[in-house]
């Protein structure tokens, strides 16, 4: 929160208590005020990049940085997307709980077509709320050793291929007769 300088601006956040001494006023109306012109600046800026504009000119139409601009934007659209999931989840959730009791005393006499139907509104609740668990593949050891056994088969090859490659004389270094050589230890 920026701090205030202008003795001005102090002074309309002060008032006088019943004794005469200066206190601070409360600020409710103003926070209140400064939400809404907040959530307008978020609606503009979201408005403004529906419309086409690039997210520097958004940034120049509300005075700020293209990258605040882009962080607006993005943070708006994270909490729309995630409300309006959240709301159409629960307005099919309530779908299929009418579904589901309409056709519940089928299920319970056992008629087949209902308790097919009863499956695939289970299944459907499901995948709409998560429920569903992710696909687990096991790699058996045998499938394993045999891509390991296939890899080390596949470098021995291409290790066999580069060294019974003949150097052609233009790559291969002059020959040259060494007289003193350094054994380095790595």
């Amino acid at each position: 929160m920026a701090t205030r300088t202008d003795p001005d601006e102090i002074l309309q956040d002060l008032e006088r208590d019943g004794h005469g001494e200066l206190i601070r006023r409360r600020t409710k109306g103003r926070h209140r005020q400064q939400r809404e012109q907040q959530r307008a600046r978020r609606a503009q800026a979201v408005s403004l990049r529906l419309a086409g504009m690039t997210y520097a000119q958004i940034g120049e139409r509300l005075q700020v940085t293209e990258r605040t601009a882009r962080s607006i934007v993005n943070r708006s659209l994270d909490r729309t997307e995630q409300s309006n999931a959240d709301r159409m989840r629960e307005v099919e959730n309530q779908r299929l709980d009418r579904a589901q009791a309409a056709i519940w005393p089928r299920v319970l006499r056992g008629e087949d077509k209902a308790v097919s139907l009863f499956l695939q509104i289970s299944d459907r609740r499901a995948r709409i709320n998560g429920l569903n668990a992710p696909t687990k593949i096991d790699l058996s050891m045998s499938v394993r050793h045999e891509m390991e056994q296939a890899l080390d088969e596949l470098e021995t090859m291409v290790l066999g291929e580069i060294e019974s490659t003949p150097v052609s004389q233009e790559t291969r270094a002059p020959e040259e007769e060494i007289t003193d050589a350094e054994i380095v230890e790595g």
